[in-house]
């Protein structure tokens, strides 16, 4: 018996197998010692790492209870997802008229700790008396053709808040590193890295991802954005991810705020009130 193993962690903790001579027909044997077949094929998406094991029909209800065979999307949003009971929140107006809440939970642990903290602080605006300028309250996101879903193809399927550039961890003009940390949750994709929580799909979630740059423009800042992955077309998905840092996720219930930020032509989306729940 072969068995496939799928980590669903960046701890390695939570694995997924796939029995891959489950789809024989015959019966396989070593030395006339019989081994299952007939096993419903798991399609599984991606792998980190194969074991070959042949085991006797005895011993394969025991590796059924320690490995019990899943698929890669899961039934429950908290089961696949490692989140903090914190969740922050922003609320929208456009052209000075209410859309609504976004909400979005935040992992646990945090894989990128500094860029997190930095985050939930800038939400909660705990250095304002010290510096105005740290709180993403009054804030636009960036506004043009590429933030509009119209069908025009130019949309990027994702929002950026660049903040005001200062941060609330350290001293609030300096970026932040976290370097260490971020060696230890880095993801291969398309040639590319991203960093933080692994993405994946979770039934009844839309996919859409919370993260901070760690590369390229903007890395160490106040910049965050809303990347809807789960949404996007096959050639995009884990692309929208690459030289950022994924340290949250939205909850399904803010995806009609989301859409109406991305589908409106009235202005650039504003943060009017934001904080910690």
């Amino acid at each position: 018996r072969v068995l496939k193993f799928n980590t669903l962690s960046t701890d390695h903790s939570t694995f997924d197998a796939v029995d891959l001579f489950s789809s024989h027909k015959e019966s396989k044997s070593v030395d006339n010692i019989p081994y299952r077949k007939n096993r419903p094929v798991t399609e599984m998406r991606r792998s980190n790492f194969y074991f070959g094991i042949l085991l006797p029909l005895s011993c394969t209800g025991f590796l059924d209870r320690v490995f019990p065979i899943t698929t890669t999307r899961t039934k429950s949003f908290q089961h696949i997802l490692q989140i903090s009971a914190t969740k922050v929140y922003f609320d929208i107006e456009i052209s000075e008229a209410p859309v609504g809440r976004l909400v979005f939970h935040l992992s646990d642990p945090s894989p990128l700790p500094l860029h997190t903290e930095n985050l939930v602080k800038l939400c909660k605006g705990d250095m304002r008396s010290i510096e105005p300028q740290c709180s993403y309250v009054g804030c636009a996101f960036e506004y043009s053709a590429n933030y509009i879903e119209d069908g025009s193809g130019r949309y990027r399927w994702g929002h950026v808040m660049k903040g005001r550039g200062r941060n609330a961890i350290g001293r609030p003009g300096e970026l932040i590193s976290d370097s260490k940390n971020q060696i230890l949750c880095t993801h291969s994709c398309f040639g590319g890295q991203y960093y933080g929580q692994k993405f994946i799909d979770v039934d009844n979630d839309p996919g859409v991802a919370l993260t901070v740059q760690v590369n390229g423009p903007g890395r160490g800042s106040s910049r965050f954005s809303i990347v809807r992955v789960g949404e996007s077309p096959p050639e995009w998905r884990e692309r929208l991810l690459l030289n950022s840092g994924v340290i949250g996720r939205l909850d399904p219930a803010s995806l009609e705020t989301l859409h109406s930020m991305a589908r409106q032509l009235s202005g650039p989306p504003t943060i009017v009130a934001s904080g910690v729940i």
